[in-house]
């Protein structure tokens, strides 16, 4: 066997826990009764047995949430999925052996990470707001798919930093692959860079939609953007459908003014 480095054993190590941490939340909170087994040998696809689909509700949402971020008041805790990636990153830009272009761009990745930590944490489902439910578990499954793809990159070059530093004349094998990963690996951080935004959208849809009925509100792009009164209708005066005021308010500047004019 030929060798061509070092590398760190539990780092490599702590990425995989993460990555598979990410990839049990989908198949065990997400997928809910789906367990990994040999493969079934189809012969009749229309004789397999059949189970129950669940509805994702707020109770999955606070679980998985717990998984990422460990919901505790207590600042000693150090579990959690991406708290655990982040301090990872850290000790990863501070010892590894890499370049600059690409310690750069770890240090975008813990960036990123952090960032989708605060964001996680903002999160707070509404049980009446059922469309927007569905928003964030669309968005929950391309965040852990491509958290998972940037974690298990991550480690491959992690693995081998070291050999593209101590590599043997005329081996070309790792720093050709090194190159392509690398450029994988900065792909994979600008699709997962368009998602932070996304769950902030997420949370303003929540507060949309719990106050839809007081005051009005922008709607995050990723949730559709329903139509909604600005005052509720006996408080409209009537201005809206061309005619004077029936109640004797009249419009008023900075309320419910729809442009009245006498």
């Amino acid at each position: 066997m030929a060798i061509c480095g070092q590398y760190t054993v539990p780092y490599i190590q702590n990425l995989e826990y993460v990555s598979q941490g990410l990839l049990n939340i989908i198949n065990g909170q997400i997928l809910p009764g789906i367990t990994p087994a040999a493969p079934i040998f189809i012969g009749d696809c229309e004789d397999l047995p059949t189970d129950d689909s669940q509805v994702f509700d707020c109770d999955d949402w606070i679980r998985i949430k717990d998984l990422l971020i460990k919901l505790s008041d207590d600042p000693a805790d150090t579990e959690g999925l991406l708290l655990t990636l982040c301090n990872n990153l850290v000790c990863i830009i501070e010892t590894v052996p890499m370049n600059y272009g690409l310690k750069a761009q770890f240090e975008r990745f813990r960036c990123l990470c952090e960032s989708l930590e605060s964001r996680i944490d903002s999160i707070h489902c509404i049980r009446k707001c059922e469309e927007v439910i569905g928003d964030l578990l669309c968005l929950l499954i391309q965040l852990l798919t491509k958290l998972i793809s940037v974690v298990s990159k991550a480690a491959t070059l992690v693995y081998y930093a070291d050999c593209v530093f101590n590599q043997k004349p005329c081996d070309k094998t790792i720093p050709t692959f090194f190159e392509c990963m690398t450029c994988d690996f900065v792909n994979d951080l600008c699709e997962l860079e368009k998602l932070v935004p996304e769950l902030s959208a997420i949370v303003m849809a929540f507060i949309s939609c719990d106050m839809e009925n007081c005051t009005p509100c922008g709607t995050a792009k990723c949730a559709c953007v329903k139509p909604r009164p600005i005052c509720p209708p006996n408080m409209m005066h009537g201005c809206c459908h061309g005619h004077k005021p029936p109640y004797g308010y009249g419009y008023k500047p900075g309320g419910c003014g729809c442009g009245y004019k006498k």
